[in-house]
C-alpha cells in the first residue's frame, strides 16, 4: 500500500532536501508531426533541468515553462524537469491561424514532449514519466494521461480550472474583447483589474505573463480551447478506470479550482488532494516552498514505486 494516501492533508510534514538544480538548457523542438489529433505542426521551444525520473510540467494559459522557475532553481526534486512553452507562447510559434490552437494540438504537442523525455534513456526500463501541469496545462497533462496510462508512474494536477458554462462564456467574451480593445485593455477588465478573477498578488504575476504572448494567439486559445473544456463529469468513466497515483493541489484561496480539484480527488481511485493555505490560483508561485515540499515528496513515492 502506498504510503501517498487518498485525501492526505496538506498539512502533512514533509522534510526538504535543499539544493539547486542545472538551470536552463534550452533548445528547439523540430515541428511536431502532424496527428490524427492535430494536423497543424509547430516550432516549441523546452527546457530540461536535473537528473532522475523524468517529470514533465505544462505551464497555464498565458504562461511559460518559466513560471516553473521556482521549481528548478529552489525545488528539492530528484527529478529530470520537462519544461516547455505551448504553442502560441512566448517563445514557442504561434501560428495566425485559429485551427492551430485546437485542445487536441495542445495534448498531442504534450504527448510529444514526453515521448522525447522517454526516449533520452532507452535502456531504462519500465519507461515511464510523472507528468502534470498547472491550470490550462492540467487538463492538458490530464486528458493525455487518460489515454496513455502505461507511460506514467504519477499524474500531478494543480490548479485544475473549473469547467462551467460561466467559464465557457468568460472565456469566448474574453478573446473578443482581446480582439477589439487589444490584451492589456482586456486583461485589466477580465483577468487582473478589479473585476478579475485573480487576487492582488496572482494577479500581478498573471499580467506580467499575458503580456509576453501574441493577442492574436491568446485569443484563438480562449475561443478554440478554454471555450471547448470537457466538464469533468464527462470524464467520469475515464476517471474510474484511472490506476495511476494522482496529486492534486489547489490554493486554499482558489475557490474554483478546489471544487474542480474536490470532484477529480472523488473520481479517482488514488488520488491525494493538497490544498495550500493562503495560496491563489497560481499556487506554485503563491506558495513556492509548501508547492515543493508536496511536489517533491509525490515525485519520491512515484519513483521509487
Amino acid at each position: 500500500m502506498s504510503d501517498w494516501t487518498r485525501n492526505s492533508s496538506a498539512s502533512t510534514t514533509i522534510r526538504s532536501v535543499r539544493g539547486s538544480l542545472p538551470y536552463r538548457t534550452p533548445e528547439v523542438l523540430p515541428l511536431t508531426p502532424p496527428t490524427e489529433q492535430c494536423s497543424f505542426p509547430v516550432n516549441l521551444y523546452r527546457e530540461r533541468h536535473g537528473t532522475g525520473v523524468p517529470l514533465v510540467l505544462a505551464h497555464g494559459l498565458a504562461g511559460s515553462a518559466r513560471n516553473f522557475l521556482p521549481q528548478v532553481r529552489r525545488g528539492p526534486l530528484v527529478s529530470r524537469v520537462h519544461l516547455y512553452d505551448a504553442r502560441g507562447h512566448a517563445r514557442s510559434e504561434a501560428p495566425r491561424e485559429e485551427s492551430a490552437y485546437a485542445f487536441d494540438c495542445f495534448v498531442s504537442d504534450f504527448g510529444q514532449i514526453v515521448h522525447e523525455a522517454l526516449g533520452e534513456n532507452p535502456g531504462v526500463t519500465p519507461r515511464k514519466a510523472i507528468v502534470g501541469g498547472l491550470s490550462f496545462g492540467a487538463v492538458t497533462a490530464l486528458l493525455w494521461a487518460l489515454r496513455n496510462p502505461n507511460l506514467i508512474s504519477g499524474l500531478v494536477l494543480a490548479a485544475y480550472p473549473e469547467s462551467t458554462d460561466e467559464m465557457r462564456t468568460w472565456s469566448s467574451t474574453f478573446a473578443n474583447c482581446i480582439d477589439a480593445n487589444g490584451l492589456d485593455a482586456a486583461g485589466y477588465e477580465y483577468v487582473w483589474g478589479p473585476r478579475g478573477r485573480f487576487g492582488r498578488d496572482d494577479a500581478q504575476a498573471v499580467r506580467r505573463g499575458f503580456l509576453q504572448h501574441s493577442p492574436h494567439a491568446i485569443s484563438a486559445i480562449l475561443r478554440k480551447s478554454m471555450a471547448n473544456f470537457p466538464e469533468i463529469r464527462s470524464l467520469s468513466a475515464a476517471l474510474e478506470e484511472f490506476r495511476v497515483p494522482t496529486l492534486l493541489v489547489v490554493g486554499g484561496e482558489d475557490s474554483g479550482s478546489l471544487a474542480a480539484s474536490k470532484k477529480i480527488t472523488g473520481a479517482l481511485s488514488n488520488a491525494s488532494l493538497a490544498i495550500i493555505e493562503g495560496a491563489g490560483h497560481v499556487v506554485n508561485l503563491s506558495s513556492p516552498e509548501r508547492f515543493n515540499e508536496v511536489l517533491a515528496h509525490f515525485v519520491r513515492i512515484c519513483s521509487s514505486a
